[in-house]
């Protein structure tokens, strides 16, 4: 009688939760969730270094209102949510070698799939980690002025802790220092690969050793001497192959005056006087001098209007000649060598030498229209609606970081503008100007603003000045600006439209 089998035991939920993770196949799917992951950051950290100006109006100050907002659209290539990654992984923590994140996503999703498991994804967090760290400190220090996140907010803090503790000269060495410690400490880098003897093994022989250094180079000299003895060999077995005719420069004269072929072989002066007798049809050397002296003769006797007479003659040799013919006393028609266009220049000149008037180069533009202003386009003049809760957070955040620093300020103003808005503060006594011209970069990383700019002193107020980007900024239109009556009234004569100042002129 077959027996029944018993039944299991329920599984409890941690077993059940052991179970679904020893399964080979939840590996490979987060092996899958990595590599796409990794070609998410990559698409929407390249679109970031392009977009990042028209993306940062919605981001900043970020809202999750925004976010969801269907009015506002963003130019990222994986959208609002791609340009909120971006910046966040971006501008605030390790710039631009952020990208080293996805060669950290790529590692691990082929560990996953190839079911090589994760004993060795530390170390390849701790590399990428150092590597991020590294590289925006390197970044900060080369481009600290740079309007795009090179560094991110973390290279940027890097940096301003170590200038305002050991300067800029100090932080290159503590940088280089750090880079090496690394290297040896992870490389166990011996001395004796850092010597140059290493790489120059014949160093000892040929440079400290004074006897082996000279006869090293009278080994040189040697060489030098063989080398130009080949090079005349050469040149001699060049010009005995050659075709050149018995009355041409002998070859035997090489040997015997090096000099002298050496000068005929480089420049071509050939005696031509026998040639011409025996009418050699193998070289034919051009005289350019000669030619260049006949030329002139006949260009002088055109430009004088001497009446000149010439027969060319041809014959069968290869070697053409001219022959001029001395003028004689009967006058002969002289011979125009100007064409059509040449007479109308010079009757245009000869007018334009008459003429005692200044040049008016208006004159040639008398039936030119300008065109109008109706080609261009027409935006509605909306004043910029700033919330005052941006105002007065801005302000708090101006004079807070002010205060980390230990400098007081008396009053602050806000002008605001077309495009940016104008925070007037006035220093308490006794405060430095470069100082707080020195803080730029710190009062932007506070308002989480780029591009902000500080202008110190304000010419004619006595404040200083600080200009940080409107949210939502006012086109200002070419046609309104033309329009105005300030450049319609201009004395100047060329008057140029660049657009509104900071009160709207």
């Amino acid at each position: 009688m077959a027996t029944r089998k018993p039944k299991e035991a329920p599984l409890s939920f941690v077993q059940k939760v052991k179970k679904i993770t020893t399964d080979d196949r939840i590996p490979k799917i987060s092996g899958l969730f990595c590599y796409l992951l990794a070609l998410f950051l990559f698409i929407s950290f390249s679109s970031y270094i392009f977009t990042w100006e028209a993306d940062d109006s919605f981001l900043r100050p970020f809202k999750w209102d925004n976010l969801f907002d269907s009015s506002i659209q963003a130019e990222n290539w994986f959208g609002k949510f791609g340009a909120l990654i971006s910046k966040s992984i971006i501008y605030w923590t390790f710039g631009i070698c952020s990208f080293a994140l996805i060669f950290l996503l790529i590692r691990i999703g082929y560990r996953l799939i190839n079911g090589k498991g994760s004993a060795r994804i530390w170390p390849m967090f701790r590399n990428v980690f150092f590597t991020m760290v590294l590289g925006c400190t390197f970044f900060e220090l080369i481009l600290p002025d740079a309007s795009f996140a090179y560094s991110g907010a973390y290279g940027k803090k890097i940096v301003d802790w170590g200038i305002t503790y050991v300067g800029k000269p100090g932080t290159w060495l503590l940088f280089i220092f750090v880079l090496l410690a690394i290297a040896v400490w992870f490389r166990n880098a011996q001395p004796e690969l850092w010597s140059l003897k290493r790489f120059f093994p014949e160093i000892n022989k040929n440079f400290f050793s004074f006897l082996n250094f000279s006869s090293f180079i009278d080994g040189l000299k040697k060489r030098m001497r063989e080398r130009e003895q080949e090079y005349y060999d050469n040149i001699e077995a060049e010009v005995q192959q050659s075709d050149i005719s018995d009355d041409a420069i002998p070859v035997d004269s090489l040997s015997d005056n090096i000099e002298e072929v050496e000068e005929d072989f480089n420049y071509g002066k050939l005696d031509t006087s026998k040639e011409e007798k025996k009418n050699v049809s193998h070289e034919v050397p051009f005289e350019f001098e000669n030619i260049e002296t006949e030329n002139n003769h006949l260009s002088s006797q055109i430009k004088g209007d001497q009446p000149i007479g010439f027969e060319i003659e041809e014959n069968n040799h290869n070697v053409p000649s001219v022959d001029t013919v001395e003028p004689s006393n009967e006058q002969e028609p002289p011979i125009n060598m100007l064409s059509a266009d040449e007479e109308d220049l010079l009757k245009i000149n000869a007018e334009l030498d008459n003429i005692d008037e200044p040049y008016d180069p208006v004159l040639e533009l008398s039936k030119y229209q300008k065109p109008g202003l109706d080609l261009l386009d027409t935006y509605e003049d909306k004043m910029v609606q700033v919330d005052h809760s941006v105002l007065n957070a801005n302000k708090d955040q101006i004079v807070n970081t002010l205060l980390n620093y230990k400098i007081e300020i008396i009053k602050i103003r806000a002008t605001i503008g077309p495009t940016v808005t104008l925070y007037e503060i006035v220093p308490a006594p006794g405060v430095r100007i470069s100082k707080i011209k020195n803080l730029e970069d710190d009062i932007a990383l506070s308002l989480a603003a780029l591009g902000i700019r500080i202008i110190a002193p304000i010419p004619g107020r006595g404040t200083i000045g600080i200009e940080v980007p409107n949210q939502n900024k006012q086109i200002v239109g070419l046609k309104e600006v033309l329009n105005s009556e300030r450049f319609q009234t201009a004395q100047m004569d060329l008057p140029i439209a660049f657009g509104k100042t900071i009160s709207n002129e």
